[in-house]
């Protein structure tokens, strides 16, 4: 596998591997989403090698806002999910990275402001950059409910990124 540097930290990114966004955490672990949206978050995360995917790549800031957006919204309040979840990441058997972020706040600001992406979003795009390169990958996968946005990104940026669409269980086809 190839490796990824990250703050003199080794990781072994597996070439099936795919990253995952805060809205599928959402949607996987949240009580009042749509129950059709949790049932395929849900399968999605728990069988990975139905969807090709050998290793989840978790940043943590993603983490971090999808515990927030569990916990503190008005209309979810759901700090068993928010459990719930960091029980998934946590198990033993799931083939889960977590990713710290190695990126400046510049390099960070410079994308949010060329792009008009939230701070999470520029954190991915940057991530997969990195890793794409440092163990040279073609592309890397992304699983996401936010398909507009990482699509005009996706011409935009060198990133060589791969987007699933949670929504549809599916990779979305190239522009």
């Amino acid at each position: 596998m190839p490796q990824y540097r990250l703050d003199g930290d080794d990781v072994e990114v597996d070439r099936l591997a795919t990253m995952i966004d805060t809205g599928v955490f959402i949607a996987a672990f949240s009580r009042s989403e749509n129950a059709d949206l949790r049932d395929r978050a849900r399968d999605l995360l728990e069988n990975p090698t139905r969807y090709s995917v050998r290793q989840w790549l978790v940043p943590a800031v993603v983490i971090v806002e999808s515990w927030g957006m569990l916990t503190k919204s008005e209309h979810r309040r759901d700090t068993e999910g928010a459990l719930r979840m960091l029980t998934w990441i946590n198990h033993v058997g799931n083939p889960v990275v977590v990713l710290r972020s190695a990126s400046q706040p510049s390099d960070i600001e410079s994308i949010v402001r060329a792009h008009r992406v939230d701070v999470v979003d520029a954190v991915l795009i940057d991530l997969i950059e990195k890793i794409a390169a440092q163990c040279r990958m073609r592309s890397l996968r992304l699983a996401t409910l936010d398909i507009s946005d990482f699509s005009r990104l996706r011409g935009q940026r060198t990133a060589p990124l791969r987007l699933f669409d949670v929504r549809h269980l599916q990779d979305e086809e190239d522009d």
